[in-house]
């Protein structure tokens, strides 16, 4: 678990919801799903893949796991992202699984690019919720989104510089320092 100390975090042991008595375990890549099943890799290798000699890692085997808290239900009508309306992305940027969130906004910033974003709803939508919604979790959300959909320009980002909750801030500056021309 990770807690705060000072400007920063230190991560603290936790208890531990899983165990393996397999002592090669070494589960990393972890994602949710669009079920709220956490899906995650073992790397499955007898010596850390730290060392620089590609040819002693063994890519010859690894496993696929998922692990879930009672009986995960499939996700049902409207599974297919990329069909939703550009309405739809943006609300699905407070759904309470975040598959759904990153796949909305990556489904968003590909239409972005390809011109095939109604720009205007989105902005509007996403902005609505970054200006009103009481969550921190689902402000950065619509900053985020915002941002792939390059729906903020740099006299939005420094209104968000205002008093505001310090992870907004904190993206904010990230956002402002990407192009090198602060």
């Amino acid at each position: 678990r990770v807690v705060r100390e000072g400007s920063g975090y230190v991560g603290k042991h936790a208890p531990d919801f899983m165990y393996s008595n397999d002592r090669w375990f070494m589960g990393v890549a972890f994602r949710v799903g669009p079920d709220g099943g956490m899906y995650f890799i073992d790397w499955y290798d007898t010596q850390n893949c730290h060392r620089r000699d590609q040819e002693i890692w063994d890519r010859s085997n690894g496993r696929l796991y998922k692990v879930a808290y009672g009986t995960p239900k499939a996700p049902t009508a409207g599974f297919d992202v990329a069909k939703m309306s550009d309405a739809e992305l943006v609300a699905l940027q407070l759904h309470e699984n975040e598959w759904w969130v990153r796949t909305a906004r990556r489904v968003l910033q590909e239409r972005a690019m390809a011109g095939k974003l109604d720009g205007e709803i989105a902005k509007q939508g996403l902005k609505k919720i970054l200006n009103e919604n009481a969550q921190v979790t689902r402000k950065l959300r619509a900053l985020w989104a915002l941002q792939v959909i390059k729906g903020l320009s740099e006299e939005d980002l420094l209104v968000l510089l205002e008093p505001r909750e310090e992870y907004v801030r904190g993206w904010v500056i990230q956002f402002l320092g990407e192009n090198r021309d602060v």
